[in-house]
């Protein structure tokens, strides 16, 4: 035998365990993975790790805590859930982190060891799978969560997001809807385009605008509805003119950044969204509910900022009426204005009205005021609760009665306050400015908010701030908040309290006079000086304005709706002090 088959018959021994060691942790050299460290095995492997060594998964989709922590950590401490943890390694890294889920469990055990010290918490079974990619391991997380069902629909949309763009980079390809769709349902995950695109308007457009809302478990339904708001106020800002989309798509994110909170009010919303039309076309606020309420009900939107001025040809006097045509069907009121569907959409029950007034022809009606026709005094009169909703036409439309007793002074204050803030809403003044009060006038107006000023100021010029003085001061004067011997520092919130505000309505209160121009004067030779740092509160609470120039200031920047909404407030504060004989604080 020569030495060649000598050593064929020697490399066919039986290789020692270290060499078996090696050739089991070498992968197969048909198989396309990347290089593992030589430690790890190549196919899923139990195996106890210490707790120490195992950390959380860095892109762990739940951003959000678990409502069931502690029943978990209580289950595991009580030995009922022992299901062994799956974990992986990337390449390179010296420790392990959980994998398909795992992260509560985690936690759960890290702290029973931190608590109790015991061993079985210290060395815990374990199940090792192979690194394969970044991708691989979100989709694990994800579908592990998905199978349980309790991920917020935001941190869902967040982890498919971030996920899209880890596939992206390893394909070096940009993913349209369709094709992510296709590479989820070739790696087993299987998840629709019109998903996929709820997902992205929740990234894109609500998670910077409302993140408080959406943290809170805001789920798909009411995000379709935002959408559909959304929608509906860019045709109607397009339907009247008002500039490209994004303007639209800017003012709309403002408005929902606003309402921001555990509990999203999307009625509030819609009245914002209404308010901001008439704001920005100039037209009255049914003009603008009528035009929303087309656009969500896919109607046909032919209004337009000159349109709605002719067919308003009411008098801005409180509570008119148009002979033959009662004004209550032009603008209908209350609940049966409006009804929300299965679907989240908000619908206007009586539109078709508005086509009363557009067939409209022959010589203009006669218009009436409520002191000509009694007979509207017959009518029942509204019960306390009737103007809570400060955008219900009827605050504006409804007659003011003409021979008030004491038994309508509640529902006249609830109107009077109502009709005070629409008008500083339509102003942008804001809603918080007037307090409602069960005493007075039915309201008070409170300090101005710098952030508010400086955001009208940015949107609609400086000239406008100056017309926001004036309006205060009127809304103010006919609170008669600072009228000598009245009452309204019983009825103030705690946070108008400890202000100049504050002490103006005190002096007032004893029966003084705030000598309010003094208190200017003197708070601006201290500006900026440190000396009295209530210097610019008093500017801030109480703005500085002279009669001089209310008219020139106040009306003109007023829209015809807000104008008509202060005409029926005058009229309300005069059905008020008829009412209380004068006295409205007693």
């Amino acid at each position: 035998m020569d030495k060649g088959d000598e050593g064929e018959l020697m490399s066919k021994k039986r290789p020692s365990d270290a060499q078996l060691a090696e050739m089991l942790t070498t992968p197969h050299f048909g198989q396309r993975r990347p290089e593992t460290p030589p430690e790890d095995p190549i196919t899923a492997t139990p195996m106890v790790v210490e707790i120490d060594a195992i950390d959380f998964y860095d892109r762990n989709p739940r951003r959000s805590p678990n409502d069931k922590y502690h029943e978990i950590k209580a289950s595991m401490a009580a030995g009922e859930m022992d299901q062994p943890l799956t974990i992986t390694r990337r390449v390179g890294a010296q420790r392990y982190m959980v994998f398909k889920g795992g992260n509560t469990r985690l936690r759960a055990l890290k702290e029973l060891y931190s608590e109790t010290g015991e061993e079985r918490f210290h060395r815990i079974h374990c199940l090792f799978q192979p690194w394969t990619r970044e991708s691989d391991a979100l989709l694990g997380h994800l579908k592990e969560n998905d199978l349980r069902g309790d991920l917020i629909f935001i941190d869902r949309a967040l982890a498919v997001r971030e996920l899209r763009e880890l596939i992206s980079n390893e394909i070096e390809e940009d993913l349209s809807l369709r094709r992510f769709e296709t590479v989820l349902k070739e790696r087993g995950y299987r998840i629709g385009k019109t998903l996929l695109g709820w997902f992205d308007y929740a990234v894109d457009v609500l998670y910077q605008t409302i993140p408080v809302a959406l943290q809170a478990g805001m789920g798909r339904p009411q995000i379709e509805r935002i959408k559909t708001l959304d929608r509906a106020f860019g045709q109607c800002w397009l339907s009247l003119g008002l500039g490209a989309d994004n303007m639209a798509q800017d003012v709309f994110v403002e408005v929902m950044s606003r309402h921001d909170a555990e509990q999203l009010d999307l009625d509030a919303i819609r009245r914002d969204l209404e308010t901001e039309l008439t704001v920005s076309a100039d037209i009255d606020l049914q003009r603008a509910s009528l035009l929303f309420g087309a656009a969500l009900d896919g109607r046909p939107m032919t209004e337009s900022p000159k349109d709605s001025d002719e067919k308003s040809s009411l008098s801005p006097a409180g509570a008119t009426t148009i002979t033959g045509t009662p004004l209550q069907e032009d603008y209908p009121s209350g609940s049966a204005t409006r009804s929300t569907s299965e679907d989240g959409h908000t619908e206007d029950a009586s539109a078709v009205t508005n086509d009363a007034v557009s067939r409209e022809t022959g010589p203009s009606p006669v218009i009436e005021t409520a002191a000509q026709t009694p007979a509207k005094e017959t009518q029942k009169r509204p019960a306390v609760g009737a103007y809570q909703d400060a955008t219900n036409p009827a605050i504006v439309n409804d007659p003011v009665p003409t021979n008030p007793t004491l038994d309508d002074l509640p529902v006249l204050r609830e109107r009077a306050w109502a009709l005070a803030r629409g008008v500083t809403v339509m102003a942008r003044l804001g809603p918080d400015i007037v307090h409602p009060i069960p005493s007075g006038v039915g309201y008070l107006v409170g300090p101005n908010s710098y952030e508010v000023i400086a955001q009208a100021e940015q949107q609609l010029g400086a000239d406008h701030i100056n017309h926001l003085r004036y309006l205060w001061w009127t809304l103010a004067g006919i609170s008669e908040q600072f009228m000598p011997d009245n009452r309204a520092a019983e009825y103030l919130p705690d946070h108008w309290r400890n202000r100049p505000l504050e002490e103006g309505i005190a002096v007032a209160c004893k029966g003084g006079e705030p000598d309010f121009p003094t208190w200017h004067m003197a708070a601006k030779k201290l500006f900026g000086t440190g000396q009295e740092p209530r210097a610019e509160a008093m500017w801030q609470d109480i703005p500085p304005a002279s009669i001089n120039f209310l008219g020139a200031l106040l009306w003109p920047r007023m829209s015809d709706y807000a104008k008509r909404a202060l005409f029926v407030l005058i009229d309300v504060y005069c059905a008020i002090r008829t009412a209380s004989d004068g006295k409205v604080w007693k």
